[in-house]
């Protein structure tokens, strides 16, 4: 039997086990979810700032969005500003969904 043994000291994130075993999921969305999860909370998602933060491209990182957004891991929504113009996506990153 293998033993694993973690060192949390500082610097480190909780995500939900839920996504982790969802069988559904790619181990590229699971990371992708993982990555969003240790962002701070002001942090503007961003596909090509994304990008930086691994060896996948543009076309890998939407189809593991596309992946969280179906099981419901992450939602988008489109703002409008003041004038009522569409504007910015904003997404919403959940741990838990009803599935």
């Amino acid at each position: 039997m293998i033993r694993i043994k973690r060192e949390k000291t500082q610097n480190y994130s909780t995500i939900c086990n839920q996504v982790l075993r969802n069988d559904q999921l790619s181990l590229k969305a699971k990371g992708l979810f993982a990555l969003i999860i240790a962002l701070p909370d002001d942090w503007k998602i961003c596909q090509s700032e994304i990008q930086k933060h691994s060896t996948d491209g543009l076309d890998s990182h939407r189809t593991a969005f596309k992946e969280l957004k179906k099981y419901g891991y992450v939602e988008t929504k489109r703002l409008r500003n003041a004038q009522g113009q569409v504007g910015q996506m904003e997404y919403i990153v959940k741990g838990k969904t009803t599935l």
